[in-house]
């Protein structure tokens, strides 16, 4: 499908055919536009001419500001060729940023010290990235990382550990051009997440909506047109308890907000989830996730695959 085909479905067919336009506007019936605005079909594959133009536009697509002299390079080879070499793994992770005296910190301890540097450090970190993107080569997986730390933001003002900030951006390096499902489930227990949307925060007999209702409302599956009290056109009120009850759980170590500051930075930790099984809504099928009743980390993990799963498995998704 090319663009003008694209923009057609979206505005409800061929305007210069009455029959093909939609009988009720898109606020009066918001379950018909959102399968209106759903695709079925790819990309076409592109036939034309391979020139400088066609080259630069390609390159600014997947890069950040390509040079003159890499424009003609690329012009003067196979489309095919450039396209895979954009598309390749890249070294994974690239070698960590450094502090003062050249040394690393990513992985040292989180003491009073460091604690009183964390400014010190995120400067590091955001010299460290603008490096990368700098000296990016031809790759997507620069502006890929960039498109993820949108997608799924956290402020590191918020999160104030940079050592956890720079493991997120290298996950998102890891899942740059991969499984957008694995992602999401990586990405959902990743410190700097579950500290910056209150996911440590969420316990079986507390639960936080936080993550939960950004998982539903801003990563996955999209916010629709309110037509009901707590109904979303594609998910509703229900479902964001839902993927909390089966979000608890999950705890932080070595981390400045376990009021410790004290240990490197762990990761997870695990108590008991949710004791009753999480029941959804219609637009999941009535779909059921059940309970996490013991500790360690396989059982809670065990819970949010399934829940994972059923989202990005759901029309709307």
């Amino acid at each position: 499908m090319n663009r003008t085909e694209f923009l057609t479905t979206v505005l409800g067919g061929n305007q210069t055919d009455a029959s093909a336009m939609p009988s009720e506007s898109l606020e009066q019936n918001p379950v018909a536009a959102r399968k209106l605005i759903r695709t079925t079909t790819g990309l076409g594959a592109y036939t034309g001419p391979w020139t400088a133009e066609t080259a630069a536009h390609l390159l600014r697509r997947t890069m950040f500001g390509p040079r003159r002299a890499e424009i003609q390079s690329v012009a003067t080879g196979s489309m095919d060729a450039i396209v895979d070499t954009l598309l390749a793994a890249q070294l994974y992770p690239p070698p960590a940023p450094e502090g003062p005296g050249g040394t690393s910190w990513v992985n040292l301890p989180y003491d009073q010290a460091f604690g009183m540097s964390e400014g010190t450090y995120r400067n590091y970190l955001k010299a460290w990235w603008m490096g990368l993107m700098v000296k990016q080569g031809f790759t997507l997986v620069e502006k890929m990382t960039l498109f993820w730390h949108n997608l799924f933001p956290s402020e590191a003002i918020e999160v104030q550990d940079s050592r956890a900030m720079y493991k997120q951006n290298v996950l998102f390096r890891q899942y740059a051009l991969g499984n957008f499902l694995q992602l999401v489930r990586a990405v959902s227990v990743d410190h700097a997440m579950l500290v910056y949307l209150n996911g440590y925060r969420n316990t079986k007999t507390a639960p936080d909506e936080n993550y939960a209702r950004e998982l539903l409302e801003l990563f996955t599956i999209g916010k629709g047109p309110q037509i009901a009290d707590g109904n979303y056109t594609n998910y509703t009120e229900q479902d964001v308890k839902a993927a909390a009850k089966v979000l608890t759980g999950y705890r932080l170590n070595g981390s400045p907000r376990d009021r410790r500051k004290t240990g490197p930075l762990l990761g997870l930790s695990t108590t008991s989830g949710a004791v009753t099984p999480a029941s959804f809504s219609t637009f999941t099928r009535n779909k059921r996730v059940p309970s996490s009743t013991s500790s360690g980390l396989a059982s809670p993990w065990r819970t949010f695959t399934r829940l994972s799963g059923l989202i990005l498995t759901t029309a709307s998704t």
